[in-house]
């Protein structure tokens, strides 16, 4: 079984917050490899010794992983249970929701799918290849003004840097403020630019988040809108009305 020399037999830790089935499915992938390459009994055992020893380093009991390893049938453990994936429940694994996630299945027959979450690694690593800020899609981004507390907030299916070209381009043109205000030439950032003649920071437009689904992209525009105040909206409309019966929790959000 060749490695490399860089490898450090570094595998799920026991200790780790992740689902037992997910700890022994990295014990059980390993063993089915050992079963599948090594070509003759002695380096078959070989391989599972190594093994055993690798995962004790990884915190796991001696003898889990020995049943694991030794005494549990390849097929019996191969086998998987069939999940309606229309009635389960997708949630963040926790350690403390074992018995809550027993009574679903047991009483009400909901399976569990646990689903990944933002990591560490997620957020120190930056995977694959990156999209520059301004040739990003599906965005709800923020425009400041240079010279006073207004923000504009917009949402674009669009790249960010054609949405604020068309921006720059409302601002530069003289119109009168009446049209600004019409419904095919609504610009909240052009309206506040010809009647202050403050200068907007186009250098600073920030994304505020990105997503696909149009609707979820008006409410998400809709909620930091609101979450803006009269006084530091320089939007002309309001965008999609969040009932007032939400004006405590998006305060508490703001907070």
């Amino acid at each position: 079984m060749y490695r490399k020399a860089a490898a450090s037999n570094r595998y799920i830790h026991f200790t780790s917050s992740q689902a037992w089935k997910e700890k022994a499915s990295a014990i059980r992938t390993l063993k089915a490899r050992a079963y599948d390459y090594c070509s003759d009994p002695a380096l078959l055992a070989d391989e599972l010794s190594f093994l055993l020893e690798v995962f004790m380093q990884n915190g796991y009991p001696q003898n889990t992983v020995w049943r694991i390893l030794y005494q549990e049938n390849r097929e019996k453990a191969g086998e998987k249970e069939k999940i309606n994936l229309d009635y389960s429940l997708y949630v963040p694994f926790h350690p403390w929701e074992k018995r809550f996630i027993k009574i679903l299945k047991e009483q009400f027959g909901i399976s569990t799918i646990f689903k990944k979450t933002q990591t560490l690694g997620d957020i120190l690593l930056r995977k694959g290849r990156q999209i520059k800020k301004e040739f990003k899609r599906n965005t709800i981004y923020k425009i400041p003004c240079a010279e006073c507390t207004k923000v504009y907030v917009g949402q674009t299916s669009g790249t960010l840097r054609k949405r604020t070209g068309e921006h720059v381009r409302w601002c530069q043109k003289k119109y009168k403020r009446h049209i600004l205000k019409s419904t095919k030439k609504n610009d909240g950032v052009a309206y506040h630019h010809h009647s202050t003649g403050h200068k907007i920071d186009f250098e600073n437009v920030d994304i505020i988040t990105q997503e696909k689904s149009y609707w979820r992209r008006l409410i998400r525009e809709g909620i930091e809108i609101k979450q803006l105040g009269n006084e530091n909206r320089a939007n002309l409309q309001a965008g999609y009305e969040i009932n007032e019966c939400w004006d405590p929790i998006l305060w508490k959000k703001k907070t």
